[in-house]
This record gives structure tokens, C-alpha cells and sequence, in this order.
């Protein structure tokens, strides 16, 4: 073989050579920009798993994530909390609320010598029955009124009280209905008789034996519904409230702090104290007097 030949033949199998080369290093970088990929999408897919995870193991166990991606920690957790407080509420509302068990009437109680100086029972008995209100007038009371009559009125009585009338009482304020003690002026109210049954009851206003003359300027509070429609009360010579400690003043002398009329949350119901008995009659036809009496039979 001549040098010619020779040299020609060499640079061909160079040449090949060089080819192999360069088509195994396109090889060899298309192998690694696969694994590259592959790299890639291993670390996409395992950073999506770990994402997915801490997804799950908060929502399984109510972390911090789950309430981030789902609108806020504070949003999830207020919403749960609203809930149960509207729930202990509705709760609170059907466990505490009360319904008045008692009637419609009024009890008009002139036993154990009530029914003196200057009260009228048959005039207030009259009164009600005119506004279409059920009444009844009676020296005695047998066993618990309360189905029928929401208010009793105990019309100064001075001497002691049957059993039946702390029963029939205590009836009333347990189904929550009012009782109303019409005391008087000086010695001529029944002061310790009201304010023992006031003391069996359970209330702490008490009935004082002092005496204002005259026809007294009161000045009124807001104390519904007794003093709705009521804009002014004529007394006519009262007694004195010890409104106790909780206690409030229905109206007090104006100018002063005596007093007149006072009424008290016992249980359900309330009592009420009169220190006047012109009202239930001598005076009934005078400013508010009628709306006022009118009044107790409302709840």
C-alpha cells in the first residue's frame, strides 16, 4: 500500500472515530438532561406529597395549615365558636325563660279586718269588672288561685293572716304573678302584718308607720306596667317604703327621698307596697288612679 493510501486510510478511520465520539456525547447529554427532568419531576412530585401531607395531618388534627388554606385559622375557629355560642345561648334562653302559669284576674282580699277607712273594695271590685277584667271580692281564700287570678290584693288587713293567704301568695309569685300590700298612714296601717307575710315571702321592702298629710306631689319612676299610661298618682295622707335591698320606687314624695310606693322582684313574680288607701278608693277617681289600679292586673 503506498503512503498515499496509507494516509488516506488513516484519516477515515479518524474521521469515524471522531463521529462515534460525538454521537455518544449527544448520547450521553440527552441521558442527562432526562435525568435531569426526571430529577425535576421527582422533586415537584415529592415536594407535592410532602405539601399533601401536612395538608392532611393538619385537617386530622385541626393545625394551623388546614385553617390557612381553608380561609384562616380565626375564620374556621370563630365560626366553630359562634356556633356554640349561639347554641349555649338558645340553651341558656329554654333553660332560664319563663312562662306566667298565672290566670287573668284579680283577687280582691278584705279578711282579717281590711277593707278600712279609706279603701273601697266594692268600688275597685267594679272598676275591673268594667274593663272587662275578672275579679272577685272575698273575706277568705281557699286553696292556690292562681290558675284563675295573676294578682292578689291584700287590702290593709290588721289582723293576722290565715295560713291560706301566705299559701295563696306564694302560689301567685311561683307562677309568676304580683301581690300588692295596701298599707296606711300612721298606726292605722296593718304594717306588721304586711311585712311579716313580706319577710315569709322571701322580699326585703317593708312597710313604714310614718306619716306625710295632705294630698302629696309625687314624682313617678319608670316601673312597667304599673306605670304605663300613668302620668300622676293622687294619694291622699301615706305611709312610708323601706324599698330594703333590692327593692325599687314606684313613686317617691317629690323633693325627697320618702318613699310612697315601692315594688320588688320575689321569685317569678313581684310584690308591690301601697303606703295609701285613698287610692283603692277615697281618691280613686283622681289623676291616674284608675289606669294605675288597672295596671296590676297586667304582666
Amino acid at each position: 500500500m503506498t503512503r498515499t493510501n496509507r494516509t488516506l486510510l488513516t484519516a477515515l478511520l479518524l474521521t469515524a472515530a471522531c463521529a462515534d465520539d460525538v454521537a455518544d456525547a449527544g448520547s450521553d447529554t440527552q441521558t442527562t438532561a432526562t435525568t435531569a427532568t426526571t430529577a425535576t419531576s421527582t422533586a415537584t412530585s415529592t415536594a407535592t406529597t410532602s405539601t399533601t401531607g401536612d395538608a392532611t395531618s393538619d385537617a386530622s388534627t385541626g393545625g394551623d395549615t388546614t385553617s390557612t388554606t381553608t380561609g384562616g385559622e380565626t375564620s374556621t375557629g370563630d365560626a366553630t365558636s359562634d356556633s356554640a355560642t349561639t347554641e349555649a345561648t338558645t340553651d341558656a334562653t329554654s333553660t332560664t325563660g319563663f312562662t306566667p302559669t298565672v290566670g287573668d284576674g284579680v283577687y280582691l282580699y278584705t279578711g282579717a279586718g281590711g277593707d278600712n277607712y279609706d279603701t273601697d273594695a266594692e268600688a275597685l271590685e267594679a272598676l275591673y269588672a268594667g274593663a272587662g277584667i275578672a275579679v272577685t271580692r272575698s273575706e277568705t281564700i281557699a286553696g292556690d288561685i292562681s290558675a284563675d287570678y295573676g294578682c292578689l290584693v291584700l287590702l290593709n288587713p290588721r289582723d293576722a293572716l290565715p295560713a291560706a293567704v301566705g299559701d295563696a301568695a306564694q302560689a301567685l309569685l311561683d307562677g309568676g304573678g304580683r301581690v300588692v300590700f295596701q298599707t296606711e298612714h300612721s298606726s292605722y296601717g296593718g304594717h306588721d302584718v304586711a311585712n311579716a307575710l313580706l319577710g315569709e315571702l322571701g322580699a326585703s321592702m317593708r312597710s313604714i308607720d310614718d306619716s306625710q298629710s295632705g294630698w302629696p306631689d309625687l314624682t313617678l319612676g319608670a316601673a312597667p306596667p304599673l306605670t304605663d299610661g300613668v302620668s300622676a298618682l293622687a294619694p291622699f295622707f301615706v305611709a312610708r317604703v323601706d324599698l330594703g335591698a333590692s327593692g325599687e320606687a314606684i313613686a317617691t314624695i317629690q323633693g325627697s327621698d320618702w318613699v310612697v310606693m315601692g315594688r320588688e322582684s320575689v321569685g317569678h313574680g313581684e310584690v308591690v307596697i301601697v303606703g295609701d288607701g285613698s287610692m283603692f278608693g277615697y281618691s280613686l277617681d283622681e289623676a291616674d288612679n284608675q289606669t294605675f289600679m288597672l295596671n296590676f292586673a297586667v304582666h
